[in-house]
């Protein structure tokens, strides 16, 4: 997997950046997640933990 960063926009000289992460297709197949499913993100233990909302 890949975290992506990009800048969103820049406003009084702060910028805001946007973060994706990139999830390989064998993953998403065997989770059975299709496109436009709504998620659910917490961190629990240091540790990101994803799932279908």
């Amino acid at each position: 997997m890949r975290l992506i960063t990009q800048q969103h926009s820049e406003y009084k000289g702060k910028k805001y950046l946007k973060h994706w992460i990139v999830i390989p297709n064998k993953a998403v197949g065997k989770l059975g997640w299709k496109s436009g499913d709504e998620l659910d993100a917490e961190v629990n233990e240091g540790k990101l933990v994803i799932g279908r909302y």
